[in-house]
């Protein structure tokens, strides 16, 4: 019989040879990669604290003094006022809260103080969480009232109250961060910018660095409002058709104005709504605001709190308004009055006992 033909094996001894040349080259690798992976983790843990301090001037840089941040800052270095009025860009802008305190407190025969804090486009999901930090500060206002927009209850809109619940935060309260996690739009993220600030911060900073330097640029992420009136009036017909379309008065941000109420109750706060001025709107989308409409009144009713309805203020007056969503100085100034007046009515402890 013939030999099996030889496969001529590499003897064992260069085998191993080879191996543990290539352990012996890969031992730097793994120390270097492994090094890497240390000096990654220490920038991680150090950029934790540099993004909270940046984070705060990028926020100003992309939504000057607009910010949750900046408006929640300013209040509580404040004693709490008499009457607080809280909502969305509305509530900040339209409302000249000195000019209504003077005139409460000339009704009511002695001081009253007025405020308001409202933040960008947010919905009562945010601003139930928002109202929670108010209520639970030591110095409370004796009314609170919470400022209704048409859009905010649309089923169909949609906000990511995400960064502005991170930049009211109090991680010190869980009570609060129970509420906001509750109220998130996405929970997730929310704990993740809890725990990883980096995270949490970075796309406002970019967002800021890139808006601010070229607004128009990029319209998606930077969202820049047209700077005259045609453009303006145009740009916010079509804002609010998209918002207004196949109106559904949502139940969800209708349980958070209720979660709102019973904390304010359970603080023996007054507790109030109202509707500010808005221009054409329920003209120009009547459907979607008759139904917002009669869905504020029906919570109202249901709550067993007055409704201070002043939306169709000043729809013949242009110069009154800076864009069709708020007023001018001017305005804020005219509308005063109307405001004070309806908060006397609806809280018989702001005016003088005949």
């Amino acid at each position: 019989m013939g030999q099996s033909p030889s496969l001529d094996p590499l003897p064992a001894r260069e085998v191993l040879g080879k191996v543990s040349s290539a352990a012996a080259a890969a031992g730097p690798v793994r120390s270097r990669a492994t090094a890497a992976l240390y000096t990654l983790a220490v920038a991680f843990i150090a950029l934790q604290p540099i993004s909270d301090a940046v984070f705060p001037g990028a926020l100003r840089e992309l939504l000057a003094n607009d910010s949750a941040a900046a408006q929640w800052s300013h209040y509580a270095a404040l004693p709490a006022p008499d009457v607080l009025i809280v909502g969305d860009s509305r509530a900040r802008i339209d409302v000249d809260s000195s000019v209504v305190s003077v005139l409460l407190s000339s009704a009511a025969g002695r001081s009253l103080t007025v405020s308001n804090l409202g933040v960008n486009a947010e919905q009562p999901a945010f601003l139930d969480a928002l109202i929670y930090r108010v209520l639970h500060r030591s110095s409370r206002p004796s009314m609170l009232i919470l400022n209704l927009s048409e859009y905010q209850f649309n089923v169909h809109y949609t906000y990511d109250s995400t960064e502005d619940l991170w930049q009211i935060s109090d991680s010190f309260d869980l009570g609060f961060m129970s509420r906001a996690f509750q109220d998130a739009t996405d929970p997730g993220r929310l704990v993740r910018g809890w725990m990883l600030p980096v995270f949490a911060d970075y796309p406002v900073i970019v967002r800021a660095i890139r808006c601010g330097s070229a607004p128009f640029a990029d319209p998606t992420i930077c969202n820049p409002i047209p700077k005259t009136d045609a453009e303006r009036a145009a740009y916010y017909t079509q804002r609010f058709h998209e918002v207004m379309a196949d109106y559904q008065f949502s139940v969800a941000q209708t349980s958070h104005v209720l979660g709102a109420a019973a904390l304010a109750t359970e603080y023996g706060v007054h507790f109030g709504l109202a509707i500010l001025p808005v221009l054409g709107i329920p003209k120009t989308e009547p459907v979607g605001y008759s139904r917002f409409e009669s869905g504020a009144q029906d919570l109202a009713k249901r709550m067993s709190v007055p409704l201070l309805d002043l939306h169709d203020l000043f729809q013949d007056q242009p110069s009154y308004w800076s864009d069709p969503n708020h007023l001018n100085a001017k305005g804020a100034q005219k509308l005063a009055p109307y405001l004070a007046t309806a908060v006397a009515e609806a809280f018989p402890g702001t005016r003088n006992s005949p």
